[in-house]
């Protein structure tokens, strides 16, 4: 997992997880972890089938669950993305990835007023970018503008999402100046 989150180094962490998975090819936190690792590799469809594998094998595990949402969200199914993650809240109520998710999803099919909500629920730093987000998408570029001033003052350590707080609102150069 090191080589994954803390390197970034795909080929190194998918050798790390062959020998996982050799060693025991039924263990729910080396499928999710390769699962995430397909996700990172825009690999959605291999991301899936890992995620449901890891659920399968830990039903109540909402840090699995959850992440077999994002993977369903990216991936464009997003209505059972959105299942997914309910049932990730009806386990953990309140569960910030979970809303997260459901946030994400709302945006995603136009609902904006309910990613607002949804976002507001968050946790930092996915709420202050989804706020952006949501104020944009719904007209109201001021309170957006106002959100943005504050996500890059209070958020500066976190760039990706800066950037896509920024990608939303359709200032691509403003992105990649962030990153």
């Amino acid at each position: 997992r090191y080589r994954m989150r803390q390197d970034l180094n795909w080929e190194g962490a998918s050798q790390d997880l062959d020998r996982a998975m050799a060693i025991d090819p039924a263990n729910e936190g080396v499928l999710n972890v390769r699962a995430l690792l397909f996700l990172t590799l825009g690999r959605t469809r291999e991301s899936i089938e890992m995620g449901r594998r890891a659920v399968d094998l830990s039903p109540l595990n909402v840090v699995h669950i959850t992440n077999l949402a994002m993977e369903l969200l990216c991936d464009g199914q997003l209505a059972e993305a959105r299942e997914w993650a309910r049932r990730s809240l009806e386990i953990s109520p309140g569960y910030a990835r979970a809303v997260h998710v459901l946030a994400y999803s709302a945006l995603l099919t136009g609902k904006a007023d309910v990613a607002l909500a949804e976002f507001e629920r968050g946790s930092e730093p996915v709420r202050s970018a989804g706020i952006v987000a949501a104020l944009h998408s719904l007209g109201r570029e001021q309170e957006s503008r106002d959100a943005l001033v504050r996500l890059e003052r209070d958020r500066a350590d976190e760039p990706v999402f800066v950037a896509g707080a920024r990608a939303w609102r359709g200032d691509l150069d403003g992105a990649f100046g962030a990153l």
